[in-house]
């Protein structure tokens, strides 16, 4: 079966569900839904030429751009093999993603400096990144990880009662802003300090381009997914295996290359209007972040926990230049992941030959084009000092991408009760259902994902 528009013409079948979205979420939704209700009729819906979001990757057979963002967690990673299974495919004959993550670097001048991957966030990989002195401090940095983490629990086991008006918290709201700060708070260096520096630079691999106004909490969840070996390697042979498998493709749809316009709810039928025409379901699950949905599902329609995380707290966002490396020697000497300080950059393997040069910069200014100039400027320069670390290894046919929603979860410690908020309760109905990483209060994204398809696919009840 080809990775194409298959999806029947014309408005005239009703289908059971559609998903908008065909991200890993997308994907695994609508797979779930076909092994719960063999007989159930599926239409998965994405705007990219191919299924993956971020899980989508350049290989020699797809040179399409990637975005180094297909690492992914234990949880998520048998998840997944549990969706095979469900569609006939063991564990034995599955093509899975072959790979651990085990090293991360610091590349300074023309030398790399290696340490395991699970010693990232500890002193030994504050050392280096920030030498001794950082080193010598980091356990302080624990410790305020630690406490502001411990608040940031405690906030969440308190009865909110957050009202719609910004201007009238209740005073259990009061409270909580009272017990759980940004990580700026608990700071008393300067942030000159050696181990502030690593912490900066830490922050910007994690998916946090300030530091000290993110909450503690979210340093530490990101902190130990990225330190925990993520699952790494092609992901496309095995989107194929699932798409390929009779009671998949059997259930499901998939039209691709097809962006949603308008979504409407007459008469208990979703109407889903896209660019290749219009179809027609009982159900949707919306497999987008909130910020992409919102410009076609209407507000009126929206949970109003989920609508607040879409105007009030914003995801955070990468430049990505992805390139291929020709060399198989430096294939396998090249660290999982690279931090250059001089450009504030990490460079991916992602277990391909492709890797990829990302910058985080907060979501406002990849809106500006001066920022995104700015960041694609500094990828072209690490590229260049890893090019002289393996000469002859890397393509010069690089791909440059802008990513505004690489990591959905906003770090910022005042857009936690926002985050909080949403996922404190089940927002699905039978018609209406979410599913992702944006979907959840958990800064582990693939945390995120799995809870939310598992509430979604609970409230569908078909």
């Amino acid at each position: 079966m080809e990775l194409s528009d298959n999806a029947p013409a014309g408005v005239q079948q009703i289908y059971d569900v559609i998903v908008a979205g065909g991200g890993i979420s997308g994907v695994m939704a609508a797979a779930k839904i076909a092994a719960l209700n063999p007989n159930a009729r599926i239409l998965l819906i994405e705007k990219e030429a191919a299924l993956g979001g971020r899980l989508r990757q350049s290989t020699a057979e797809q040179p399409r751009p990637g975005y180094g963002l297909s690492a992914v967690s234990d949880q998520l990673f048998d998840s997944w093999q549990d969706i095979l299974a469900a569609h006939g495919i063991n564990r034995d004959e599955a093509s899975l993603p072959g790979n651990r993550q085990h090293t991360v670097a610091v590349l300074a001048g023309n030398r790399l400096a290696h340490q395991n991957i699970d010693l990232w966030f500890t002193a030994k990989g504050a050392r280096i990144l920030g030498g001794l002195a950082a080193a010598k401090h980091w356990p302080e940095v624990e410790e305020i990880v630690r406490q502001g983490a411990v608040a940031g629990n405690a906030d969440e086991d308190d009865d909110e009662v957050v009202t719609d008006d910004d201007e009238a918290p209740t005073s259990q709201s009061a409270a909580k802003s009272a017990k759980s700060h940004a990580l700026s708070h608990y700071w008393k260096q300067t942030r000159k300090a050696p181990a502030a520096v690593v912490l900066e630079h830490f922050g910007m691999a994690f998916g946090i381009p300030d530091i000290w106004d993110a909450a503690p909490e979210a340093l530490a969840e990101r902190a130990a997914f990225h330190s925990g070996r993520l699952h790494t390697g092609d992901w496309s042979k095995s989107l194929r295996q699932l798409l390929e498998q009779p009671s998949f493709h059997q259930a499901v749809s998939v039209t691709l290359a097809n962006r949603i316009v308008d979504a409407d709810w007459q008469d208990g039928i979703w109407k889903v209007s896209c660019q290749q025409g219009s179809f027609h379901s009982k159900a949707l699950v919306v497999a987008q972040p909130p910020w992409q949905a919102t410009a076609w599902l209407k507000r009126t329609l929206w949970p109003p926990a989920l609508l607040q995380v879409a105007s009030k707290t914003k995801p955070v966002s990468a430049v990505v230049l992805s390139e291929r490396i020709t060399n198989d020697e430096a294939l396998q000497s090249v660290p999982d992941v690279t931090i250059v300080p001089s450009e504030k950059v990490q460079i991916v393997r992602d277990g391909t030959e492709a890797i990829y040069f990302q910058a985080t910069i907060d979501f406002e200014l990849s809106l500006q084009a001066p920022a995104v100039v700015k960041a694609v400027k500094a990828l072209k320069r690490a590229r260049k000092k890893l090019q002289q670390l393996y000469p002859g290894a890397i393509t010069e046919t690089s791909f440059v991408a802008l990513l505004p929603v690489a990591w959905a979860q906003s770090p910022l410690h005042a857009d936690r009760r926002w985050l909080t908020k949403a996922g404190s309760k089940n927002f699905n109905s039978s018609n209406l259902a979410f599913c992702g990483d944006a979907y959840g209060s958990s800064y582990d994204g693939d945390s995120n994902v799995l809870k939310s398809l598992s509430l979604a696919c609970d409230a569908l009840q078909l």
